[in-house]
């Protein structure tokens, strides 16, 4: 388990392709990263909350928090919307791409 500003994510390694791959738990909002070192990983676990911090911000939304809550556990009647921000740099500029065929 990793933790940053209050987030936490889950790791998994993928022994085939080689690379660490890491989801944000206990939020509605889906967060992913990946990285081929733990020292990169830990940077693009950051860099992703960082962003997506940055994006709630700038379209005026409240980020999903862990504070004050326990995995597994909802709020009853509550249907949370998915998002997903994919942080790895390799992969900006296609995210951008589909997000821009996404607004058209």
């Amino acid at each position: 388990m990793m933790e940053y500003k209050g987030y936490r994510a889950a790791v998994t390694f993928d022994d085939e392709a080689d690379v660490f791959h890491g989801e944000v738990v206990d939020i509605g909002d889906v967060i992913i990263f990946e990285a081929t070192s733990v020292a990169r990983l830990e940077k693009e676990f950051k860099f992703s909350i960082d962003d997506y911090l940055n994006v709630c911000e700038q379209r005026g939304r409240t980020p999903d928090s862990t504070a004050g809550s326990f995995p597994g556990m909802a709020t009853k009647g509550t249907k949370p919307q998915k998002r997903t921000i994919r942080s790895s740099r390799l992969e900006i500029k296609q995210l951008i791409l589909c997000l821009l065929c996404f607004l058209w």
